[in-house]
């Protein structure tokens, strides 16, 4: 860290009291990943974990989801300084590294699960597209898609990464069977298959490993069967997304779903049909993947939340509403 990044790090710290102060009305809801035993390729260490919780339980009222939605649903301000913790995608990285954090400190965590994800033979797609290119040989690769033209250099990690983020910016955009004809072309052009399972880098919470999650610390929510951008759907598509994954994850779990995670869940992801849809399967909530404080009017059905950056002091001055505030005057 530069001097400079230390100095305003160090003012982001000294205006977090005034912003929680200023922010105590309005509620947050985190939004996590993944995990490891350390910050490292995207996932967040636990000792890191240990200590946002040690720092949210020392500055705000952290409570299940559930229960800040009952308050919206009331049409009721949000309890002072009230948090609640989620997770995407159900990853087993979570339920090795995460989970005892969250049970050692007794907070409450809601973890969305892709029901077809959990049943341990179905790769998530970017996580395809990372294992694909981290296989395949060194070398020069031109790859032609119908929305898009390629050229990738595979070489050292760095290459390889930049691959990966070039290839995912073409994958995001793809309806669910665009999709699945990209994933076969690029194991054409890599000359690669996929394995049946994905390795334990890749791999979800297994359904006996989330019935062996304790209820009164983890919320099972569904994030779909499949993970597709829903907006791209048809109708008939939608419906069977939302309310199937509702319907398999009740049957494995013997307990009700009541929140929902809107796939990849930015503004262009998700449009009436999808909310009518989670409406209608019978869901109270379902969280985009963007946002900042929430109060009272809060749309439930497009609950914002705030994204957990990996650096101490970044995550201590977001959740307090240091950039919050910052934005507020700007705009």
């Amino acid at each position: 860290m530069t001097l400079g990044q230390a100095v305003k790090a160090s003012a982001k710290r000294a205006l977090a009291p005034l912003a929680r102060l200023a922010t105590r009305r309005s509620a947050r809801v985190l939004m996590y990943h993944r995990f490891g035993p350390g910050n490292c390729a995207r996932r967040l260490g636990a000792e890191e974990l240990d200590r946002q919780l040690r720092y949210l339980q020392r500055h705000f009222r952290v409570v299940p989801l559930r229960e800040l939605i009952a308050r919206l649903r009331a049409g009721q301000v949000p309890e002072p300084l009230t948090v609640a913790i989620t997770v995407d995608d159900a990853y087993a990285d979570f339920g090795e590294h995460a989970y005892p954090v969250f049970r050692r400190h007794g907070v409450p965590v809601t973890i969305y699960v892709v029901s077809e994800f959990a049943g341990g033979r179905f790769w998530l797609w970017w996580d395809a597209v990372r294992h694909l290119v981290a296989q395949a040989p060194s070398g020069q690769y031109r790859l032609e898609f119908p929305s898009a033209s390629l050229r990738l250099s595979l070489g050292d990690p760095a290459s390889r990464d930049e691959a990966w983020s070039a290839l995912a910016a073409v994958g995001v955009t793809l309806a669910p069977a665009d999709r699945d004809r990209f994933l076969l072309d690029l194991e054409n052009a890599l000359s690669l298959r996929l394995p049946t399972s994905p390795p334990p880098e890749f791999a979800g919470l297994s359904w006996g490993e989330l019935r062996s999650l304790d209820p009164d610390i983890v919320e099972i929510g569904a994030h779909t069967r499949t993970h597709p951008i829903l907006a791209r759907c048809d109708g008939a598509r939608i419906r069977e997304e939302v309310a199937g994954s509702k319907f398999e994850i009740e049957a494995r779990m013997g307990r009700q779903v009541s929140a929902f995670c809107y796939p990849n869940g930015e503004r262009d992801d998700v449009d009436e049909r999808c909310v009518a849809a989670v409406r209608e399967a019978g869901f109270e909530s379902a969280v985009m993947a963007y946002g900042s404080m929430i109060g009272r009017y809060a749309d439930r059905y497009r609950l914002e939340r705030m994204g957990v950056p990996l650096e101490a002091g970044e995550f201590d001055s977001n959740v307090s509403g240091v950039a919050y505030m910052r934005q507020s005057l700007v705009g």
